[in-house]
């Protein structure tokens, strides 16, 4: 089958994945991912408390900051699943065409995840969060431009 056009709707909880049928405006969900631990709080995540780090001036203790590096770790290993998944996808022929969409923080580490041929199946990104619309919504910024 030729022009298979795949579209990713993803956030850094959750993705779908559609195959788009242009001729009936429809999209065919093929599957979605889930990251549960893109929700959580860091210690919610990790049960001991975070490292202490002496200042280089004053020798005073402070604790290390452990909620921002845990998400953006758990956002590039969801990053990189979903990224695995479509190579896969595309090793299987299943992949012509390939629309991303996602807010603008998660479709830039989305895309350092998508390997060079994937990336060049890229046709359209989208720099919105639509990961907990509707199909119809979707389909709707699809037809914009």
């Amino acid at each position: 089958m030729m022009n298979q056009r795949y579209i990713v709707v993803a956030d850094q909880t959750r993705a779908r994945v559609y195959l788009y049928d242009r001729k009936n405006k429809q999209l065919n969900e093929q599957y979605d991912l889930f990251c549960p631990e893109g929700r959580q709080q860091a210690k919610d995540i990790y049960t001991d408390r975070p490292g202490r780090n002496r200042a280089d001036v004053g020798g005073e203790r402070h604790a290390l900051a452990r909620d921002n590096l845990t998400r953006d770790h758990e956002t590039a290993v969801f990053a990189r699943e979903i990224g695995s998944r479509l190579e896969a996808d595309r090793n299987r022929n299943k992949i012509d065409e390939l629309t991303v969409i996602a807010p603008p923080h998660f479709l830039g580490e989305l895309r350092k995840h998508l390997s060079p041929e994937c990336g060049k199946l890229v046709v359209r990104t989208i720099d919105k969060n639509l990961s907990k619309s509707r199909d119809e919504e979707i389909v709707r910024h699809l037809l914009a431009e």
